[in-house]
């Protein structure tokens, strides 16, 4: 009795500890807002795993029941766990990254969790308390959000976005729509007072906090949401007339708001909101939508070269990289998914793996109108004074089934423009539980019910103690080794890479914890190993540093990327960052294979082109550079840097005509004039007129610039520096002074600048 009660509540604050989890910041450890949180759901998960499966052998009242729900759901992590094994990165796809961590074990901590929450929740009052606890924990993270909104918490991401401690306002947005959806949810269900106060103050200020992380599509997903649970309740809810009401006025209200947005879109007022104003610009034309379609289409081409069972889960950078369309060249350079959930399930598990994942809502939402068909089948007079049969019908009460489908609808739709994390995997892991619940619940209590704290002191009395105690080392000793592989000693390495960076003023001690990081041996490597170029390389060029440490350094890092390549052997990325490194050490013969690796592997990314062009030019091979950089150019005409990389390649070979006619379309643009090289690569080639013309270009630049914002410091500075390079020294002597005079003492390192300038001169 004692043991399975230790059991039971070990389980019971486990499950209720994850609701605080979008609270955890952990600055110890690399992606502050990501990796804190997953390890303790991880840990929080197999702890309480090796828990209920004791409690399971002990008390068989805790053991799961089936639902078809049930079977998609591992049907998937099946299909996921053979699109690892098979995929083309399969340590990628079990581990992740620090960035993401998700991959294949957080899919299977995610099902383990499912299960156990079935497992142990079989009463309607329980599921309660913990829809409660979890609003409980939103209001603290929503108020996080106002707090950075009143200016007293700095916004993570920059800008005006709320993200609170999530660390992304798309993922924030996400969390709001849940909560928004849980607390109506509980409306139908509760008569206190004071508590439906609460939950209609949770959904007042989680749409509030909603709105400011202007996140189009978890906004637009919550207003569909909200459109299809009201339209069930007008439409198929009898017995509750006062909230069909309400959820006709909502449906009235959420028309006349769309309506006057769309007459008003251009208004003044709209387009100096930074919220309203992201929903205007919704077009076809937009950059964002447009890499949107772009992704698209390279993940449709990804799933046809592997239909059945993807690359693997985590592995859509592969598939970036083999069909990018230089057309993303506005955006960010490497993806590592297609910000759609029908693309990314394809990708990654193919279409077995998309079927299952569709399967999980189709049949979800199967059950749930099912609730609502019985519920409206039945009439309030043919319930039962019977306590436990009005319990029953409770349970199947439709009105609350249809806001479940609203958060069901709201979900896939958001997801079709994002993509998931640990956050909203858990609060979607939780609604199937409930459902699952909702489901064989009603099943069971149409034959009998049971009540399951009632038999928390039974046990399966052909269960020996001894059979108890071996059960509970045997899960103790699993538990000990996941918690050490999966968790301490990925947490150990992420910390000493923090370490490492945080004692770069100290080479030595710094290269003892990167040592420490790889002897781990955990998937932090490639993440230390990419920190450890950048190191590597400011070593190599600072003059106070032994040549012996220079080695130590250079070794461990062409050491470790040989092993990352060989785990990662076929990803243009590390190919590309490694070529590069060798590229600017010296080492040109082996810069050269990573850098074609990287080309085969992505052959109409731009940026591998121009670096492979670089590292021509150091062969004394100008023929092949140029042919890089004109087939990177012919690729996208239209990207400013590829137009002006082969410019610059061909005054580098003499070819000046030919690089005037490559630059004319943008001669007058800043992003031609300002930039150095034209100028250092033009005073190499004695193109003195050349020079003059930029240089005169930039002093109309900066002049114009001064008198539009005077209070610009930096603009005198750089408009002196290009006045005395034309050779024009009084003007730019005027200049400094006015700025020496003007620019205020807080900016102390900008006159400083100044004063060391004029005295060149």
């Amino acid at each position: 009795m004692r043991i399975s009660r230790f059991l039971y509540f070990g389980v019971l604050i486990g499950l209720f500890i994850l609701p605080f989890l979008p609270l955890g910041i952990s600055t110890s450890m690399l992606f502050p807002f990501i990796t804190g949180k997953n390890f303790a759901f991880r840990i929080i998960v197999e702890i309480i795993a090796a828990l209920w499966v004791v409690l399971a052998f002990w008390n068989k009242d805790y053991r799961f029941k089936k639902s078809l729900v049930f079977f998609l759901i591992w049907g998937l992590i099946i299909v996921a766990s053979l699109a690892t094994i098979l995929g083309v990165d399969p340590y990628n796809s079990f581990w992740s990254n620090f960035e993401r961590m998700d991959g294949l074990i957080t899919l299977l901590h995610l099902a383990v969790l499912f299960t156990i929450l079935i497992s142990v929740f079989k009463e309607e009052k329980i599921w309660r308390k913990y829809l409660y606890t979890t609003l409980l924990a939103n209001l603290l993270v929503v108020f996080y959000g106002l707090g950075q909104l009143m200016g007293l918490a700095q916004i993570h991401q920059g800008g005006v976005r709320l993200d609170a401690s999530l660390g992304n306002a798309a993922y924030l947005a996400s969390y709001c729509v849940f909560h928004i959806f849980f607390a109506a949810y509980l409306i139908f269900h509760e008569k206190n007072l004071g508590l439906k106060s609460f939950l209609v103050f949770s959904i007042v200020i989680n749409t509030f906090v909603l709105y400011f992380t202007a996140t189009r599509g978890a906004i637009l997903g919550f207003l569909g949401g909200i459109i299809l649970a009201c339209i069930l309740l007008v439409v198929k809810n009898h017995r509750h007339h006062k909230f069909r009401k309400i959820a006709f006025s909502i449906l009235v209200g959420v028309a006349v708001l769309l309506i006057i947005f769309g007459i008003f879109k251009d208004s003044a007022f709209i387009q100096s909101s930074p919220v309203l104003s992201r929903f205007s610009s919704i077009s076809m034309t937009e950059t964002t939508t447009q890499s949107r379609f772009l992704i698209w289409q390279m993940a449709w081409q990804g799933f046809r070269e592997r239909p059945i069972l993807g690359w693997g889960p985590g592995n859509f950078s592969y598939v970036f990289g083999k069909y990018y369309n230089p057309l993303m060249w506005r955006q960010e350079p490497w993806f590592d998914r297609a910000h759609n959930v029908i693309f990314d399930w394809m990708v990654s598990t193919g279409a077995l793996g998309l079927l299952m994942y569709l399967l999980i809502f189709a049949v979800s939402i199967f059950y749930l109108l099912k609730n609502i068909y019985q519920s409206n089948k039945d009439s309030f007079e043919e319930v039962s004074l019977n306590k436990k049969n009005k319990r029953v019908k409770e349970k199947g009460d439709g009105t609350s089934s249809a806001v479940l489908l609203g958060l069901l609808a709201a979900y896939f739709f958001q997801n079709l423009f994002v993509f998931d994390n640990l956050i909203s995997y858990l609060l979607f892991f939780i609604v199937l539980a409930y459902i699952h619940f909702l489901y064989t619940s009603t099943r069971v209590n149409a034959g009998k019910e049971e009540n399951t704290n009632r038999k928390l002191i039974k046990t399966d009395k052909t269960k020996t103690s001894n059979s108890i105690w071996t059960t509970l080392i045997i899960s103790g000793l699993f538990l000990s080794l996941f918690l050490y592989k999966f968790n301490f000693k990925p947490i150990g390495a992420s910390q000493d890479i923090i370490k490492a960076l945080n004692f770069s003023h100290n080479p030595v001690i710094s290269l003892e914890y990167y040592k420490k990081v790889f002897a781990a041996e955990t998937f932090a490597n490639q993440e230390a190993g990419e920190q450890l170029l950048g190191k590597t390389l400011t070593i190599l060029q600072d003059k106070i540093i032994s040549g012996e440490l220079k080695n130590h350094y250079l070794n461990l890092a062409m050491t470790e990327w040989d092993k990352n390549l060989l785990t990662h052997k076929n990803n243009p990325r590390a190919h590309f960052y490694y070529g590069t490194f060798l590229s600017k050490i010296g080492k040109h013969d082996e810069a050269l294979v990573h850098l074609a690796h990287a080309k085969e592997f992505s052959p109409k990314k731009q940026m591998i082109r121009f670096e492979l062009a670089t590292l021509y030019f150091k062969l004394n091979r100008a023929d092949m550079a140029m042919l890089e950089l004109e087939e990177a150019f012919n690729l996208e005409p239209n990207y400013p840097e590829a137009r002006k990389m082969y410019a610059l390649g061909a005054i580098i070979v003499g070819e000046n005509n030919l690089a005037l006619e490559i630059i004319k379309p943008i001669k007058d643009n800043p992003d031609y004039f300002l930039d150095d090289r034209f100028i250092y690569y033009y005073t190499q080639a004695g193109e003195k007129k050349e020079v003059d013309y930029l240089l005169e270009k930039r002093i109309g630049y900066y002049i114009d610039n001064i008198t539009n914002n005077p209070k610009n410091f930096e603009n005198y500075l750089k408009l002196a520096e290009a006045q005395i390079s034309l050779g024009q020294n009084n003007e730019g002597k005027k200049n400094l002074e006015m700025m020496i005079e003007l620019v205020p003492e807080e900016q102390k390192a900008l006159k400083t600048k100044a004063q060391n300038l004029l005295e060149t001169i």
